[in-house]
């Protein structure tokens, strides 16, 4: 995130998230680091692909790159 930020522009704000699979607990956090947001949140692999398929999506729909003007590039790239 620092070197997309020393690049300038929107960059300079960059957000980020960590996803990772579930292994003991569920864990859905946000943090600022640096100045740059960050969500930390796991996903339960250990489940039928069409529900993995249903939380990613709404993983997506309620991060923050959602607020921003990236929400249709992801949305798109997920058809």
């Amino acid at each position: 995130m620092k070197n997309l930020e020393s690049r300038g522009g929107a960059n300079r704000t960059c957000e980020g998230m960590l996803l990772n699979p579930t292994v003991r607990r569920e864990l859905d956090e946000e943090c600022t680091i640096g100045g740059h947001r960050i969500a930390f949140k796991t996903i339960n692999l250990n489940q039928d692909w069409r529900q993995i398929h249903r939380d990613l999506l709404t993983i997506i729909q309620e991060s923050p790159l959602a607020e921003s003007g990236s929400r249709q590039e992801i949305f798109s790239a997920s058809k």
